[in-house]
């Protein structure tokens, strides 16, 4: 099973592709390997039911290192988020991220 989306003015083009051609190009794949790849290993989080069982919350994964009171290592990502497992919640966690600098720096 193959799922993907269009958006944009994309959803025009792929509308008016020939039926025949669009059938003969959604045969083509690409693969992202972000499995495999060391700097991902996966491609979005995934919260196991034991983590209700060791008290770990998302607000532990969002917490900052802080080194002498100052946010030395922050971390954000969708994992990090109440909006967890979405593009949203990633974007969200940046600003998240962001927001805690600028008002340690102001």
């Amino acid at each position: 099973m193959m799922v993907f989306w269009v958006t944009g003015c994309y959803v025009h083009e792929m509308e008016s592709i020939d039926e025949k051609l669009f059938q003969e190009q959604v045969k083509q794949a690409v693969r992202s390997l972000w499995n495999t790849n060391e700097n991902f290993l996966g491609t979005q989080s995934f919260r196991p039911v034991k983590a209700d069982f060791v008290d770990a919350h998302i607000e532990d994964l969002a917490a900052p290192i802080e080194v002498n009171n100052k946010p030395t290592i922050l971390f954000a990502g969708e994992a990090t988020s109440l909006h967890y497992s979405t593009v949203n919640g990633a974007i969200e966690s940046g600003w998240r991220e962001a927001d805690r600098l600028i008002n340690y720096y102001k």
